[in-house]
């Protein structure tokens, strides 16, 4: 089975920063049409510190729609 080239540099770019990042932690962003979701992660404990996103609670509430501006 051939590896598209979108998986070969999503795993090219993990392994790169689990080599760079030994100290850090890292800041995963990911979107939808709709929302947003963030998360900082700790690779040496293997856990996620923190997450949000733009479905909690105390975001939506503070939430502008585009019709209200």
């Amino acid at each position: 089975m051939k590896i598209n080239n979108k998986v070969k540099r999503k795993l090219r770019n993990r392994k790169k920063m689990k080599s760079v990042n030994t100290n850090r932690y890292r800041i995963s962003v990911s979107k939808s049409l709709k929302n947003i979701f963030a998360q900082i992660i700790d690779d040496k404990e293997k856990k996620t510190l923190v997450s949000a996103s733009s479905i909690e609670k105390e975001i939506k509430k503070n939430k502008i729609k585009k019709i209200e501006k």
